[in-house]
């Protein structure tokens, strides 16, 4: 049976593109079922949420522009 992953790097890798991937998701359903509501979100989870966005979409951009060749 073939390795996955022949490095722990390269399973760190991929289990960040899970995390963030998933994470991206859920965020967006989460807003996603609020629509045609009135609905107050506070601010401390909404910044964690701004945050974590902005890490996911750094993450990937560092990762597409360290693998062009």
């Amino acid at each position: 049976m073939k390795a996955i992953h022949n490095t722990k790097t390269e399973l760190f890798h991929g289990c960040m593109s899970i995390i963030f991937v998933c994470g991206t998701i859920g965020v967006a359903l989460k807003f996603a079922i609020f629509f045609n509501q009135c609905v107050y979100f506070q601010s401390f989870p909404n910044a964690l949420d701004s945050i974590f966005l902005i890490s996911s979409v750094t993450y990937f951009a560092w990762k597409s522009r360290s693998h062009k060749h």
